[in-house]
């Protein structure tokens, strides 16, 4: 009867703890944060992330200063005129000059609409670090995740250890076990509970960094919340690149450096065209001679140096065709990149079908069978303590499935910029 009534406890025990709950918790008492929750905090509070929007709103100040004239000059000099005057101090004369500077037709356009073009491309440059503050922090929330149901599929293997080591115990009493078989399931024992040691350093990584990307310097532990649930991506790679075009960010940013660089080429093409100044001057005279005059001044800078003005035309195509090619290997990267981890997700998805689907169950009804068979010698010790390890095995694998299954998923979701609905 003893038999019947710890094997009933050990089932009931493991039916318990099969599945992977929905949310998993450091504590009773702590706060539950979503995944949506540290996402929108650590883009409203990371510093690296304030930092990048005053980049962007510094490059489209930008925009007015380059389509803006340049800043006039004004001066004012005083001279000895004529040398025999003797009136030094009052006699000196003053000039008073204002000149103005203009670029030649067209460049002030041009630079406008690189300035624009860079502005782009730098609030490209935000998304593209807000999309990989959101991927890590997904990273690292399964991590957590993982660690959390990692504990507690170690601690219930323990409990189904420990529930051995009663039976264990009951036979070597009437005779037909030896201490050896309790010696080797103590350490069976201890060696999980060891585990537990690598898994709690894990869990305190993930949290620390979780607390990082919300700029929680005081952040402790906290509990979390996350559906393990699957699903399939029905749309080909072809159409999710489609999708990848229009939103990643990398392939616009990209774009926009090869306007940008297009925009330098025409205006580095247009130093053949003089710049021009105007200006006027006034002059005054007080003294022994009284004297005022106007004078009007206009100027302009000589492209003559053609060997220099040749050697900036092609240093901006060079520059806009190397810009060229990092968009290809950007987009060539960005298609290569969803094949791959399609394929990770499909054999992940599959991985974790055929574990829960027929491979732990079948570990739990073998755990029970070896229970009774070992209870009526039909098995020896070894034989029931594999029957814990395979399951303890294969909870983990499919943990590891699923785990993996996440995190390659997201990274199609970084490549192609956007949230996929599954199926």
């Amino acid at each position: 009867m003893k038999f019947v009534k710890y094997f009933l406890v050990l089932s009931l025990f493991a039916a318990f703890l099969m599945p992977l709950s929905d949310a998993i918790g450091a504590g009773k008492n702590g706060e539950v944060l979503s995944l949506d929750y540290i996402i929108e905090k650590s883009i409203e509070n990371n510093p690296q992330l304030k930092s990048d929007r005053q980049i962007v709103k510094r490059d489209r100040e930008m925009i007015t200063v380059e389509r803006s004239l340049e800043n006039p000059t004004f001066e004012v000099m005083f001279d000895d005129q004529p040398v025999s005057s003797r009136s030094l101090g009052s006699g000196m004369r003053k000039n008073y000059k204002f000149t103005q500077m203009f670029h030649g037709p067209g460049k002030r356009s041009l630079m406008g609409k690189a300035a624009a073009s860079m502005s782009e491309a730098s609030s490209a440059g935000y998304d593209v670090n807000r999309l990989n503050m959101i991927r890590d922090i997904k990273e690292n929330y399964y991590m957590l995740f993982m660690a959390r149901n990692e504990k507690k599929i170690a601690e219930k293997s323990i409990a189904i250890l420990t529930a051995f080591m009663n039976i264990v115990m009951q036979r070597y009493q009437l005779g037909l076990a030896n201490q050896t078989d309790i010696l080797k399931l103590n350490i069976e024992i201890e060696k999980m509970k060891t585990g537990l040691i690598q898994i709690a350093k894990n869990d305190r990584i993930a949290t620390a960094k979780l607390n990082g990307f919300m700029n929680k310097k005081d952040g402790g532990s906290f509990e979390i919340e996350l559906a393990m649930k699957t699903g399939e991506i029905k749309l080909t790679a072809a159409e999710l690149y489609e999708m990848a075009v229009k939103n990643n960010p990398d392939i616009l940013s990209a774009s926009k450096m090869v306007e940008k660089n297009e925009y330098g080429v025409a205006l580095s093409r247009a130093a053949r065209r003089p710049d021009f100044m105007v200006g006027a001057q006034y002059s005054n005279l007080r003294g022994d001679m009284e004297e005022n005059r106007w004078s009007l001044m206009v100027g302009a800078t000589l492209p003559i140096y053609k060997k220099r003005i040749n050697a900036g035309i092609k240093a901006a195509q060079a520059e806009l065709e190397s810009s060229v090619e990092m968009k290809k290997a950007i987009e060539n990267d960005t298609y290569r990149m969803i094949e791959e981890e399609l394929a990770y997700v499909a054999a992940q998805n599959e991985l974790i079908n055929r574990y829960g689907g027929a491979i732990i169950p079948s570990a739990n009804l073998s755990i029970q069978a070896a229970m009774t068979a070992y209870q009526n010698s039909q098995i020896d010790y070894e034989s029931l303590v594999m029957t814990q390890q395979e399951l303890y095995e294969f909870e983990m694998e499919n943990l590891k499935a699923y785990i993996e299954y996440l995190v390659h998923l997201n990274m199609i979701e970084r490549a192609v910029g956007t949230v996929l609905k599954l199926e």
